[in-house]
């Protein structure tokens, strides 16, 4: 079913207030997506359940196991097209999941290397062979210092 063209301009007007955490809505822009959410009501659940994820994944939950399992049967009853293939990302990944939320770690600063060679690799063209690569690696991220010291 398509929405009134009124509808879409207001989740278009609101739509980095869906985004926002609950306790950072204020004002009229909480009112706004209270309304919405009440009229369409498949948006105002999805963003429930992007809340429940958000309280789980901070800790809020007892057992994040059982809490993500629950989440998961929720969204399943729930037959939110969207929601159900974010669940099974969930689904799939959960073990993961547990375990970054366990012992507070992330790939993040790999991706940020992985992104600093990338860019390397984009900016100079490409190189001849693997060896070439991993020089200029060395050399751009390597942090050495690279100041001529002559003695006297």
């Amino acid at each position: 079913m398509a929405l009134p063209q009124h509808l879409k301009r207001e989740c278009h007007q609101t739509r980095y207030g869906w985004l926002k955490r609950n306790s950072h809505l204020h004002g009229t822009l909480r009112e706004r997506v209270s309304a919405l959410a009440k009229m369409m009501q498949n948006t105002g659940l999805s963003w429930i359940f992007k809340e429940q994820a958000r309280a789980i994944w901070y800790g809020h939950a007892v057992n994040a196991k059982a809490a993500w399992n629950d989440w998961l049967a929720l969204i399943k009853v729930s037959q939110i097209r969207p929601m159900m293939t974010a669940a099974e990302t969930v689904k799939t990944h959960l073990k993961g999941i547990i375990n970054a939320m366990r012992y507070k770690v992330s790939n993040g600063l790999a991706e940020a290397i992985n992104g600093n060679n990338q860019r390397l690799k984009i900016r100079s063209m490409g190189f001849r062979n693997k060896e070439r690569f991993k020089r200029a690696i060395l050399f751009h991220f390597g942090g050495l210092d690279m100041t001529f010291h002559q003695e006297r």
